[in-house]
């Protein structure tokens, strides 16, 4: 696997959901999935994130647009802050649109684990303002 180039994007696609990874601009990277996130989904973000980490060294961030997810693998979670504990400090912000509860719960955890650097928000136009400043910044 290769490092998306600048405007590329990719998909998983699965019975029980869509995750879509774009990689608009040297340090932002959108993560849209709809329905079920499964792991194979989830281990193919991480790598996409990994590739992209080890070309810009730091300031990555990561968009993650769960929106219409309707849930997602326990590993999923599991890999996803570990991956995010080890690499933390590359990270420059994480930002989150979750509509479901459960969801939301499963990120505020997260962020408990991560020491407190997650932004979570169940508001698009705010998800959205976010994603428009980070790509303003890049």
């Amino acid at each position: 696997m290769q490092v998306l180039g600048l405007g590329e994007a990719t998909e998983h696609v699965g019975a029980q959901g869509t995750t879509r990874i774009e990689r608009l601009s040297r340090r932002v990277v959108r993560f849209t999935t709809t329905g079920l996130f499964t792991s194979d989904a989830g281990e193919l973000a991480l790598e996409h994130t990994r590739l992209v980490l080890e070309e810009i060294g730091t300031g990555f961030c990561g968009f993650y647009d769960w929106g219409a997810m309707t849930g997602y693998h326990p590993q999923v979670r599991a890999n996803s802050t570990s991956f995010v504990m080890k690499h933390r400090a590359q990270y420059t912000c994480a930002v989150f649109l979750t509509t479901s509860t459960m969801v939301s719960m499963g990120v505020n955890v997260a962020n408990l684990v991560l020491g407190g650097f997650l932004q979570g928000t169940t508001k698009r136009d705010e998800f959205e303002a976010r994603f428009r400043k980070a790509l303003a910044e890049t």
